[in-house]
């Protein structure tokens, strides 16, 4: 990239550590994002079946226990408008999953049709309002997903590093560095630990090393 009057490399800093890409990581979200919609429109396909031929429903009735439930329990995001986004999830998906045992009792004691009309119902309601969710949260996810570059300089060398996010600036006082990990792919860049003011510690690369090598 040009940077003044200068025309200095860029460095994918997540492969030269040996991680996916930035883009690897978000399309593969991506992708799990479009399987879990097509779950749910199958679910509630198959709920239908049960109550219309009398087959036997055996996907999950607790939100906490599909593969979306259980993504969405533990998925951790540091952009607070896609967090904000995925709340809206909460309620539809809870509705959803808890027509199943009513839908079945009411089947069981011979009211098929009130079954129906409660999964149409459902299809026509949350069930449409989750698939809109999953369309936005792909749409958001294309549109954030950035990386930005810092530009750096290690004695003679310039570059620009493709990183997922700047924290803080800081500096190194004599005393803070600690022996470096030396394990993994990432030890070949990494020239010591330093212990921030916090009790943290944060990993000193070799900028130098990581463009030489290129």
């Amino acid at each position: 990239m040009r940077l003044r009057d200068r025309v200095i490399p860029l460095v994918d800093l997540r492969r030269r550590l040996g991680m996916p890409g930035l883009d690897e990581e978000r399309e593969a979200l991506v992708t799990m994002l479009a399987e879990r919609r097509a779950d749910h429109i199958r679910w509630l396909e198959a709920l239908e079946r049960s109550v219309r031929e009398g087959v036997r429903f055996d996907l999950a009735t607790d939100p906490h226990k599909c593969a979306f439930g259980r993504w969405y329990d533990t998925f951790r995001t540091e952009d607070p408008a896609f967090a904000h986004h995925l709340e809206k999830f909460d309620e539809p998906h809870r509705r959803i999953h808890g027509i199943a045992t009513r839908c079945l009792d009411l089947r069981q004691r011979g009211d098929e049709a009130a079954a129906i009309r409660l999964v149409e119902d459902t299809r026509n309601g949350y069930l449409s309002d989750m698939l809109l969710l999953f369309d936005a949260a792909v749409a958001m996810l294309r549109d954030r997903t950035r990386e930005l570059v810092m530009a750096v300089r290690a004695g003679t060398v310039h570059a620009g590093l493709l990183v997922d996010r700047v924290q803080s600036v800081t500096s190194c006082r004599p005393g803070q560095e600690e022996r470096p990990p030396g394990e993994g792919l990432a030890g070949a860049f990494v020239t010591s630990l330093v212990k921030l003011s916090d009790g943290s510690l944060v990993k000193v690369l070799d900028v130098e090393g990581l463009v030489a090598t290129l």
